[in-house]
This record gives C-alpha cells, sequence and structure tokens, in this order.
C-alpha cells in the first residue's frame, strides 16, 4: 500500500506551516473583533449615510468591498 505523500514531507516543516497558519488564524480573528467594534460605533452613529450608504450592509459591501456574505455576518454580528 502506497503512503500519502503528506508522509514524505519534513515533520519540521510541517509543524511550521500549520504554526503559521494558526498564527495567522489568531491575528484576522484579533482584527475582526476590532472591524466590530469600530462598525458598532458607525451603525449607532449611522456615520455611513454621510458617505451615501443607506444601510451598515451596503456600506459593507459597497464601502469596504467584503463579499455579500461577509458584509451580512458583520451586519449580524452589530
Amino acid at each position: 500500500m502506497a503512503r500519502h505523500r503528506l508522509y514524505y514531507e519534513e515533520p519540521h516543516y510541517v509543524r511550521e506551516c500549520l504554526r503559521k497558519s494558526r498564527a495567522t488564524a489568531k491575528q484576522i480573528h484579533e482584527l475582526e473583533q476590532v472591524l466590530i467594534r469600530q462598525l458598532e460605533e458607525i451603525d449607532r452613529k449611522r456615520l455611513y449615510v454621510r458617505l451615501g450608504f443607506k444601510a451598515l450592509r451596503s456600506y459593507c459591501y459597497l464601502g469596504l468591498n467584503f463579499t455579500r456574505r461577509q458584509s451580512q455576518s458583520f451586519e449580524s454580528a452589530v
């Protein structure tokens, strides 16, 4: 039976790649929390209206260039 190609990868390389991905994911989660707090402030004061947006979701989608799904998630989190 043939072994998976991952078996032949250097263990140190595999551990380092996985460690880096966990560190990056942690940074993304932290930055998402910061963004959500900023969006809460923006939504509370409806600051996006000054830029011509009618809702927070449209500001996230068109103003911040997130996908529709991401915009909906941020709106729900706020």
